[in-house]
C-alpha cells in the first residue's frame, strides 16, 4: 500500500483500535523512499503517518468516543482566499467515486500534490467562495469558509503573562528546523532562520523550533523568551 491507498482503507473501516492502524502502515514500503526524499526519520513510520494524517485533517487520534484508537474524519473542504482566488484543500475521508468527482469537476481547477509519508495533498480552485461550497453540498462533503480563521477561533485565549512560561531558546543542534514569523505589510509569513540568528543579541520576534515533527514556539522581547 502507499499512504493513498492507506487513507481509502480507513476511510472504508471509518475508526478502529491503535494495533490495528500500526500494523497496516507496516505493511508499507516507504522508509527507502523517505529516506531519498530527506524525510525526518528519527521517529518511526507509524508515527510519522499518524501525525501527518492529524495534521492535514484526515484521521483524528485518541479523540472523544474513540480514545485509544482512531476514527476519520467526514469529507470535508477547507476554504480559505487568497489573491487569486479560492481554495478548497479536501480533507479526511477518501473513496475512489468521491476521488473521480472531484478530479472531474466543472469550472473548478484540481490540483493533486504528492508527499512523502501522507497522502496525495487535494485542492480545488475557484474564483468565488460559493462555487466551492456548491460543489461540496451536491457531492456530499462539508465546507469550511475561511477554514484558517476557524481554526484560530478554536484556540484558548492565552493571557500574557500569566500563561507564558519563560524558558530559553535551543542555543544548538543540528536537528533543529528554525523559522521566524515575519509580518512585512500585508505579507505574514514563516521565513527560513538559523539558530544563531534566532538567539542574536536583541532579537524579537516569533520562531518555530522543529524536530522531529515537534514544533516549539518561543516569543523573544528584550532577551527573554517565552
Amino acid at each position: 500500500m502507499t499512504p493513498n491507498e492507506l487513507l481509502l482503507w480507513l476511510a472504508a473501516r471509518k475508526q478502529g483500535s491503535w494495533p490495528i492502524f500500526r500494523g497496516a502502515v507496516e505493511r508499507l514500503d516507504l522508509m527507502e523512499c523517505a529516506d531519498e526524499a530527506g524525510q525526518d526519520t528519527a521517529l518511526p513510520l507509524h508515527q510519522r503517518i499518524r501525525l501527518n494524517l492529524e495534521r492535514l485533517g484526515h484521521v483524528e487520534f485518541d479523540a472523544a468516543d474513540c480514545e485509544g484508537g482512531w476514527r476519520v474524519v467526514p469529507p470535508t473542504l477547507a476554504g480559505f482566499q487568497h489573491e487569486s482566488g479560492f481554495t478548497g484543500i479536501y480533507c479526511g475521508a477518501r473513496s475512489p467515486a468521491l476521488l473521480r468527482k472531484i478530479e472531474n469537476a466543472n469550472g473548478l481547477s484540481f490540483e493533486r500534490s504528492p508527499q512523502p509519508d501522507c497522502p496525495d495533498i487535494i485542492r480545488l480552485h475557484a474564483q468565488r467562495a460559493e462555487d466551492l461550497a456548491g460543489f461540496a453540498a451536491q457531492n456530499g462533503l462539508g465546507f469550511q469558509a475561511d477554514c484558517p480563521a476557524a481554526l484560530l477561533s478554536c484556540l484558548p485565549r492565552v493571557d500574557a503573562p500569566k500563561d507564558w512560561r519563560q524558558e530559553p531558546m535551543p542555543v544548538s543542534g543540528k536537528d533543529w528546523d528554525v523559522k521566524q514569523f515575519v509580518v512585512k505589510g500585508k505579507s505574514m509569513r514563516w521565513h527560513a532562520a538559523t539558530i544563531q540568528q534566532a538567539n542574536a543579541p536583541d532579537t524579537q520576534g516569533l520562531f518555530c523550533f522543529t524536530r522531529y515533527q515537534m514544533p516549539q514556539y518561543f516569543l523573544t522581547s528584550q532577551n527573554m523568551s517565552f
